[in-house]
């Protein structure tokens, strides 16, 4: 019975499973080697075929903000994982010279299966800051866990806040107790400034990193179930 049991599971899995082309581009300049283009151009292509196997595989959710008579509008996206890839069967690159800029094309064949995340992390309404007003967040989750805020500039990650969710359901704020504060700063000749706050929340408990470069955030995010994570990117403005 056993037996019959581990083979019916087995190809209930394989039948939920499905080959997906999938096709990632990465440009470059001469300070990037042409590796490290190319595997950024492989994750792309592993992204487009999960999107490809389970629809669109991003979601975004607008805000406006209005000042005077100007209304801009801001995205935010919400990583929606419902496949990870098993294999590849196939895997093809090729780098092409543009005015410019070169391309790191490749092409993946993938087998991909199903999965299902049902973390949700809901984030406070904030898009807007004046210079020198303090960042803080409120959220709820409803699993149990550990978040990570990131600010990304310039190609890298650098770690503002970390915290534990020990009670589903129930608002966390941050900053919490006598932790780092961070305030939201403008350079001398800026008027204003667009940056992305990038949210990292986990029901593993990782070492999260103070610095990382864009690889090594997507490597690191990786190593992390899909059906345990879930990444907000949030774009916010800051004004004098």
């Amino acid at each position: 019975m056993k037996k019959l049991a581990l083979s019916l599971l087995l190809v209930s899995c394989f039948a939920n499973a499905k080959e997906v082309i999938g096709v990632g581009e990465y440009r470059f300049g001469p300070d990037t080697p042409r590796n490290i283009a190319c595997q950024m151009a492989e994750d792309r292509a592993k992204q487009d075929a999960i999107a490809r196997f389970s629809g669109e595989a991003i979601q975004f959710v607008s805000n406006e903000t209005c000042k005077n008579e100007k209304c801009e509008i801001q995205r935010e996206s919400i990583t929606q994982i419902r496949g990870y890839i098993h294999s590849i069967y196939r895997r093809s690159e090729q780098t092409v010279e543009a005015l410019g800029y070169t391309a790191c094309y490749v092409l993946i064949g993938a087998n991909v299966y199903p999965t299902v995340n049902e973390v949700n992390l809901t984030l406070n309404d904030f898009y807007m800051f004046k210079h020198g007003q303090e960042l803080v967040i409120n959220g709820v989750s409803n699993r149990k866990g550990n978040l990570a805020v990131y600010h990304f500039y310039d190609g890298v990650y650098y770690r503002l806040y970390t915290y534990n969710i020990a009670t589903p359901g129930n608002q966390f704020v941050l900053p919490s107790g006598n932790g780092e504060r961070v305030y939201m700063r403008l350079k001398n000749d800026q008027q204003n400034s667009k940056e992305m706050i990038t949210f990292l929340f986990t029901e593993s408990n990782p070492k999260f990193k103070m610095r990382m470069t864009e690889l090594e955030f997507k490597n690191f995010v990786e190593t992390i179930p899909s059906e345990t994570r879930k990444v907000i990117n949030r774009y916010v403005f800051t004004v004098r």
